[in-house]
């Protein structure tokens, strides 16, 4: 098992201004072009070259403690990115830009190769070097589901849309224009529905928006997994309720988020099943199913 622990560019804030380093390099650069929200090359070493180290603060989220106990909870292998030295933390954004998206929280090209490189030379110096004497059976399969950039939910897999009774919503992003589907309180119920196409149960995770300080999703979300639409309608043979967790008050007001989070929700039995959100408050999820 090989766990990676890296930081992202999105982990830094500008402190006078209690902005995130993307937002506040969008709000200071005039290298954009009309109607295009993709920072350009350049940008932000043209906003950092304007601030000085003492504006900028570093959330490391506690990561490094984290990873040590989960990677000896398994026997893993850590992959690291040392964290940023912050005594020239303007040096240390540049350093790492070209492994990173515009959206400074994914990895580039760049980034990838870094990862894959450190990969190949763990399984190198560690992985199992004689033959595999059995294999059984691989049958389990990664599906996501997901309508947040185009609002029309595919399965690459069966190539079937995903179907749900919430009305789909069009917001604005950083990154342009997202879509998510909106549960209400008024309606009775807000279900999407999942297909598992293997012959074996499976794992259901949502992925969802969340914020903190500031709340921005309601709080007492609660998602159940139905076997059928009779099950769902008449509320029965359902899972026990998992609460949505969307707000975060504990962050802190200088490294305020609002992100995605994935939430685990329980098993799914083959074929079609209906995963249901009760919502005392109008809540939107913005991502995906897998």
């Amino acid at each position: 098992i090989i766990l990676v622990n890296v930081w992202t560019l999105h982990q830094f804030f500008h402190l006078p201004s209690s902005k995130s380093l993307r937002r506040y390099v969008l709000d200071n650069t005039d290298m954009m072009k009309p109607g295009n929200p993709t920072i350009p090359q350049g940008a932000l070493k043209q906003v950092l070259g304007k601030t000085k180290a003492s504006d900028w603060k570093f959330e490391d989220f506690n990561s490094n403690f984290i990873m040590s106990r989960v990677a000896q909870a398994v026997d893993a292998v850590v992959l690291t990115l040392e964290a940023p030295v912050m005594t020239d933390p303007i040096a240390a954004m540049l350093n790492v830009e070209q492994m990173y998206l515009t959206d400074m929280s994914h990895f580039s090209t760049v980034g990838h190769e870094w990862i894959r490189d450190r990969i190949v030379d763990v399984v190198k110096h560690k992985g199992r070097t004689g033959p595999i004497e059995h294999i059984e059976p691989w049958e389990d399969t990664d599906m996501c589901v997901s309508w947040f950039e185009n609002g029309g939910p595919i399965d690459k897999l069966s190539n079937a849309k995903l179907q749900s009774n919430m009305g789909m919503r069009i917001f604005s992003t950083p990154m342009g224009r997202g879509y998510s589907l909106e549960a209400l309180p008024s309606r009775e119920f807000n279900y999407i529905e999942v297909t598992n196409p293997t012959s074996k149960p499976q794992h259901l995770y949502l992925s969802h928006m969340g914020s903190g300080p500031n709340r921005f999703y309601p709080f007492d979300t609660i998602a159940h997994i139905h076997p059928n639409l009779e099950s769902l309608q008449k509320q029965i043979e359902m899972t026990a309720g998992r609460v949505v967790p969307t707000w975060f008050p504990d962050i802190s007001k200088e490294s305020p988020i609002h992100s995605v989070h994935h939430r685990y929700i329980g098993t799914i039995p083959p074929g079609v099943s209906f995963l249901n959100l009760k919502a005392k408050e109008p809540t939107r999820v913005d991502n995906d199913v897998n």
